[in-house]
């Protein structure tokens, strides 16, 4: 049968350009693509939080400086002298003046602190490790996010692929018919000039090939949408700059449909959402029992700080530490703890009915890809044995019309008859290529040679 080997997509502009086979444009498309870029991204801001609330495990060490310009310090200040008596070596009372300190607050004066803090909650009933269960689940949903991207852009960018072959194909089968109608409205002038031909027929043949234009225009229109919805795939900036290599051929593939439901439930992104969510869900649901439950953190504390204490210390450092844990039972918080409870085992519920509707969705899907892909293989039969009985039948027609035993009628009904069945077949060759892509992606075998494992 016919297979388009080379397709030039800027066959009408007349400038070189580079070559891109199926695989490289996949290829392109996963290491350009915006929605594969902001995927990857997002799976590193999961792997971020994860990091960060496994971090809440460990013990919590934390550095502190303080220094203050402080206006109310303490001081000695000595006031008037009073008399104290003071005995001599042999007992005698004696009258000596000593001065009397007073301690007031209007020093003016620097203070440094300097502090080690540690805090270590070492049983919280679970809170801490149900959110690095939550932070885990999210991070392999994130990374499931991106295995499913790739594996819609894959099947666009293959759907764009064929799509551009299918119109340009098209547009090849319309110049052929063109040319050949061009070709017959000659003979009909050959022999309308040697009076064999009435001027009806000469008239019929070219407004048959008139006829012909805007069916081509349509087609070419068609192949520039093709066109920008494929370098839309790619999110390429390069326009129509390049050159798509591909086959464009019927190639048949035997597909069980037990084998194909299988493969759904075993790898289908989806369903490996689903069950990262109930993991997640599940967490939440542990967190708000938790609540109602008491938690222990240990507590330590070394510090040193020069400029608070009275002078003349007021100028050396004094060190200190202290030590202790802290038990947090909850007794009454208005039913909120209670709230959490009821939404977090709400929600859990809610995605364990989502997984059964997904579940019956998949099966869905695969079964109708799976039959469409049968009806096309039917068709692509059907239409491939017809396409050569058109064919030979248009040219026994056009022989017999140069000698007179047919029509002119007769050449151009063929004519219509041969391109429409032509136009079917590759149709049906362009639906059997999609059919398979699209039962490919069903199963969850799309695009996976891409998945960094």
């Amino acid at each position: 049968m016919k297979k388009l080997l080379i397709l030039n997509i800027i066959f009408c502009f007349g400038f070189l350009a580079e070559e891109l086979t199926l695989e490289d444009s996949v290829s392109y498309a996963l290491a350009h693509n915006r929605a594969i870029v902001a995927a990857k991204e997002k799976v590193k801001a999961t792997e971020g939080g994860l990091t960060s609330s496994t971090g809440l495990l460990y013990p919590q060490l934390s550095a502190t400086g303080i220094y203050t310009k402080n206006s109310a310090l303490s001081q000695y200040v000595y006031g008037d002298p009073i008399k104290i008596p003071v005995f001599t070596a042999g007992g005698v009372p004696k009258t000596d003046y000593i001065p009397f300190p007073n301690v007031t607050a209007d020093r003016l004066g620097d203070m440094y602190v300097a502090k080690l803090s540690l805090a270590w909650p070492v049983f919280t009933w679970g809170k801490i490790q149900g959110l690095v269960e939550i932070a885990e689940a999210n991070k392999n949903i994130a990374e499931k996010d991106l295995e499913k991207t790739i594996q819609d852009i894959t099947y666009e960018v293959k759907s764009g692929f064929y799509s551009l072959l299918m119109s340009a194909q098209m547009v090849k089968v319309l110049e052929e018919t063109k040319k050949s109608l061009e070709a017959h409205v000659i003979v009909v002038e050959k022999r309308y000039e040697a009076g064999l031909a009435s001027k009806f027929e000469l008239l019929r043949a070219k407004v048959q090939l008139a006829n012909i234009e805007p069916q081509l225009n349509r087609a070419k229109n068609g192949y520039e949408l093709a066109l920008m919805g494929f370098n839309n795939s790619l999110s390429s900036e390069r326009n129509d700059k390049y050159t798509v290599i591909g086959e464009f051929k019927y190639e048949k593939e035997t597909f069980d449909l037990a084998v194909c439901l299988n493969s759904a439930f075993e790898n289908r992104v989806e369903i490996k959402q689903m069950t990262e969510r109930i993991k997640m869900l599940q967490a939440a649901l542990n967190i708000a029992v938790a609540g109602f439950r008491p938690s222990f953190t240990i507590t330590a504390n070394y510090s040193t700080n020069m400029g608070a204490q009275l002078p003349p210390n007021d100028t050396a450092w004094a060190t200190g530490w202290d030590a202790g844990g802290i038990i947090s039972i909850p007794l009454f918080d208005g039913f909120s703890a209670s709230g959490k409870y009821d939404e977090a085992e709400a929600n859990l519920k809610q995605v364990l009915i989502a997984k059964i509707q997904l579940l019956d969705g998949i099966n869905i899907e695969v079964k109708g890809a799976f039959l469409t892909l049968e009806a096309t293989e039917k068709t692509i039969i059907a239409q491939a044995e017809n396409i050569g009985m058109a064919k030979e039948s248009l040219n026994m027609v056009k022989e017999r019309y140069t000698q007179g035993l047919s029509t002119n009628l007769d050449v151009l009904d063929t004519e219509v008859s041969y391109l429409q069945t032509e136009i079917s077949y590759y149709q049906s060759l362009y639906d059997q290529i999609l059919a398979k892509e699209k039962l490919r992606k069903a199963i969850g075998k799309i695009g996976g040679e891409y998945v960094k494992k």
